[in-house]
């Protein structure tokens, strides 16, 4: 049984794609009561609603802490309203909350997950409270670190709509691949960033080029474990000569590969004498660098690649031959745009078919413009 499993359900419930809804702990555990079938006590599902649940006494109503279920649509779904103030409560808020330090820990990792889930469902950056811990406090457990580089499998993506310019210099992709070995021989693996990012803002992970510390060339923005790895969001400072440069690289390709610079503990690590390969359990993330030649032979960079129209060309062509709106042209053109890409990608395909619709639709819009 994991640390997480304690006292914390394994269960991460849909959040309600409704950030406002009131949140009214009482009448919601109540309806939750309900829904469960836990009116006379409390059933295995009725745990879900809560961040915490007293293992010794589970069968009692008053074991079970921290809720921030409630029922809508007939289905169990986390509450925003609630999570920000469960996150409170952990801060302090009304008196905080009396659990053990450790499962306290556990909730906490689960509190940061749900506000990575409601970052990606909001389409905004919502920085859990809890997530980061002060530089002063990662002095001491540092010492004994060895720093390392390790370059992983990437997948990038630039952004290049020019005239969006709050999408200017930005591109994501995944820094680290978990359970894929570079040619040093290392792996990393699921979960060892989660501690460091937890006391490590985005924007203190150095974005580097070749690893150089004479050359930072912009921030992250987000950065967040999935099901596959390290996923990072970031944004290249297009004010200075070496970050146009790199985006310029990016999107034409001749980058192509994320690196990870970090301190690991020994203590921490598993090394397997029999396949000579080093587990990588837990890593504090000090940067991540554009390289051109990475480590591991499978480190490529997927990007946005540039076809005959640039998503301008679309979006002026949709504007003064099909007649639409600067908003609706923007957003038409990057739709054509992305799945002529998407289309393009597949290197055996036959595109004729695909040319011969575009044309068609071209002359039926120029057909129609003219008419009128």
């Amino acid at each position: 049984m994991s640390l997480l499993d304690k006292a914390t359900p394994r269960v991460m419930l849909p959040v309600l794609n409704d950030r406002e809804r009131e949140w009214d702990s009482d009448s919601a555990v109540q309806r939750v009561r309900n829904f469960t079938n836990s009116n006379d006590s409390p059933t295995s599902s009725y745990k879900n609603a809560f961040l915490y649940f007293d293992r010794e006494d589970a069968e009692n109503f008053r074991g079970y802490k921290l809720p921030i279920a409630d029922i809508v649509d007939n289905k169990m779904v986390a509450i925003p309203r609630a999570i920000f103030a469960v996150a409170g409560v952990l801060r302090g808020a009304r008196g905080g909350v009396n659990i053990p330090e450790e499962d306290k820990r556990n909730v906490t990792t689960k509190i940061n997950r749900y506000y990575d889930i409601m970052s990606d469902l909001f389409d905004e950056d919502m920085e859990s409270p809890l997530k980061y811990k002060p530089e002063y406090e990662m002095e001491e457990e540092e010492k004994s670190f060895e720093s390392k580089i390790f370059t992983c499998t990437a997948e990038l993506k630039a952004y290049q709509d020019e005239d969006d310019e709050k999408e200017m210099g930005r591109f994501e992709g995944y820094a680290s691949i978990f359970g894929n070995k570079d040619l040093g021989n290392d792996i990393v693996m699921e979960g060892a960033f989660r501690k460091s990012l937890m006391r490590r803002r985005p924007k203190n992970v150095k974005m580097l080029m070749q690893h150089d510390t004479k050359m930072p060339i912009g921030v992250y923005e987000k950065i967040r474990e999935d099901e596959n790895g390290l996923k990072v969001q970031g944004r290249l400072a297009l004010g200075t000569q070496k970050g146009k440069e790199a985006y310029e690289l990016l999107k034409m390709g001749a980058l192509d590969g994320l690196s990870i610079g970090y301190k690991a503990d020994p203590k921490k690590q598993v090394y397997d004498e029999r396949k000579r390969r080093r587990y990588l359990k837990e890593v504090d993330l000090m940067e991540i660098s554009l390289v051109t030649f990475p480590m591991n032979p499978k480190a490529q960079i997927t990007q946005v690649k540039a076809s005959d129209r640039t998503i301008r060309d679309w979006e002026k062509f949709l504007r003064d031959v099909g007649d639409l709106s600067r908003s609706q042209s923007k957003i038409a053109s990057k739709a054509v745009y992305n799945s002529l890409v998407d289309h393009w990608d597949g290197a055996k395909q036959d595109n004729s078919e695909l040319v011969t619709s575009m044309r068609d639709v071209i002359n039926i819009i120029s057909t129609n413009k003219t008419r009128s």
